[in-house]
């Protein structure tokens, strides 16, 4: 049960990240841009809670995210508490510069690098793309705009996504779609461009209910320190290939 928690962890932090690229310049012109602001940082909070098979699961994420060139660069940094019978901490930190990623272990002072194809870099900063690239929603996702609303002095969209599954009609529906069949899902998500501002989900998949909650709670506009995009000088790096299977 805990490996698929896990797995639901990462979707619903996928479905946190963004709201797909056509949103993502509230006050620019180029749809290239990664984020609505030029540079600065963010603070998010998420909390989450997954009861299932007699197991409860409390994760607890605070991420510290600095951004430059329009969000080219991105630095973040992660520290996490899980609560099961054990309690288990994480304090990590994710470079991406253009298409070169690092994943670094701020504990045991390692990581990892890699190149990351830009096909890869839009699917996962696309929202509908994300969960059809993965397999994990098919057909019965459904999104409804729900107009906007004020969030930390900035003016968001308000979006509701609801997940059901549905009888495939086609071939080719039937090989996308969910792979779970019992899973649902429902999230009510601020955002502002392709930020996430704030995000209440739940998400059920057999026995298990998960809720989550994401919120950011600061933003400053200030251009962050070249350093923080650099790898810290203690940290042992190896290479990795990126492969995708076709």
């Amino acid at each position: 049960m805990m490996k698929r928690i896990s797995v639901l962890l990462f979707v619903a932090m996928c479905a946190g990240a963004v709201w797909g690229q056509e949103d993502a310049n509230t006050n620019n012109s180029d749809t290239n841009k990664k984020m609505p602001f030029e540079h600065g940082s963010y603070v998010q909070v998420m909390n989450m809670v997954g009861i299932g098979n007699g197991e409860v699961m409390e994760v607890k994420i605070i991420q510290t995210v600095y951004f430059d060139r329009w969000g080219e660069w991105i630095a973040t940094e992660v520290q996490s508490e899980t609560n099961t019978i054990d309690t288990t901490k994480i304090h990590k930190l994710n470079i991406l510069k253009g298409n070169t990623y690092w994943d670094i272990d701020l504990i045991k002072k390692t990581g990892d690098v890699l190149e990351v194809p830009i096909e890869m870099i839009k699917t996962l900063t696309n929202w509908e793309n994300t969960f059809t690239s993965t397999g994990m929603f098919g057909a019965g996702m459904k999104m409804k705009e729900l107009g906007e609303e004020e969030y930390l002095g900035y003016n968001c969209k308000k979006t509701q996504i609801k997940y059901a599954p549905v009888e495939p009609k086609n071939r080719k529906q039937k090989k996308k779609q969910v792979k779970n069949p019992s899973m649902t899902m429902e999230s009510t998500t601020l955002t502002y461009g392709n930020l996430t501002m704030k995000m209440d989900m739940k998400l059920n998949i057999e026995a298990m209910n998960m809720e989550m909650s994401l919120k950011t709670i600061s933003i400053n506009l200030d251009a962050p320190p070249a350093s923080v995009f650099e790898v810290p000088g203690d940290v042992k790096i190896e290479s990795v290939d990126w492969k995708i299977e076709e």
